[in-house]
């Protein structure tokens, strides 16, 4: 923040490495351009955000990257990405190892098991001296 209450942020997205925005009101004001140049170069894979159920029915969250061009009902060679912590998670942003990999004909599962942060204390706790038990 800087005096008189103007604010820039940095923002990023699953298809776009983080930039730096002005906050104008509710609107956003681009500042800087520094992935301009790489991304005009580069073809990115969408990132889809996914959930499943535990064994216990705990909803899971996570993201999958599958391959460029990929094929409807093809399998690909899949990495299962794991974040360190546990407390910890893959959020909805730029991942630039999940697009090399998909770049090289890899899908990428990456999700937010129990004992990651962002779904409550309680989703955060649920490995608590118990680590590698439950999805």
């Amino acid at each position: 923040m800087a005096p008189g209450g103007r604010l820039a942020v940095l923002l990023a997205s699953p298809g776009r490495p983080g930039e730096v925005y002005a906050v104008e009101g509710t609107s956003l004001r681009n500042l800087s351009r520094q992935n301009d140049s790489l991304l005009a170069g580069l073809r990115l894979a969408p990132v889809e955000e996914i959930a499943t159920r535990g064994r216990d029915g705990t909803e899971v969250h996570g993201f999958l990257v599958r391959p460029l061009d990929a094929a409807p009902g093809r399998s690909y060679p899949t990495v299962l990405r794991i974040h360190g912590g546990p407390v910890s998670q893959f959020e909805n942003s730029f991942d630039f190892f999940w697009q090399l990999l998909a770049a090289r004909g890899y899908a990428v599962v990456a999700m937010n098991p129990r004992g990651s942060s962002g779904r409550g204390e309680q989703y955060a706790r649920a490995i608590w001296a118990d680590w590698g038990n439950r999805f």
